[in-house]
């Protein structure tokens, strides 16, 4: 039987404390990792420049600390909470797929970001990554 453990917190903070207490109560209880469905989200993580966001390193690096935290090699699903209006949207998509070859994360989505957002990029996005698939 799977168990969905869906973290959701405010506060980057929290998130950080709750992902660490849910890594340490996984690893208690003994539960088979592949019968857990795990998923984060990425977006806020610090107060430095490069602690938020969706660039290349945020990502990378905001994924890896995630990992960390919940003391696993990889989660189901990671979302990118929210649109960052600095970074351009390829980037994203890019690093995305990236953390995804590596076998850190097995899908991503979104959460508050708007249709006109991700429909305005899909055709922009189709005809210049290879890996990105519509």
């Amino acid at each position: 039987m799977l168990v969905p453990i869906f973290l959701i917190m405010r506060k980057s903070i929290r998130k950080a404390k709750a992902e660490t207490m849910m890594g340490n109560v996984i690893k208690k209880a003994g539960w088979t990792r592949s019968d857990l469905v795990v998923s984060t989200k990425i977006f806020w993580g610090g107060n430095v420049l490069n602690d938020k966001g969706l660039s290349r390193k945020h990502i990378n690096e905001g994924t890896d600390a995630a990992l960390k935290r919940l003391q696993m090699e990889y989660v189901d699903l990671i979302f990118c909470h929210r649109p960052d209006l600095y970074t351009p949207i390829e980037e994203t998509v890019r690093a995305m797929n990236h953390v995804i070859h590596q076998g850190k994360v097995f899908y991503w989505g979104t959460s508050e970001w708007s249709a006109e957002r991700l429909g305005g990029s899909l055709p922009q996005l189709a005809g210049r990554s290879t890996s990105f698939r519509h």
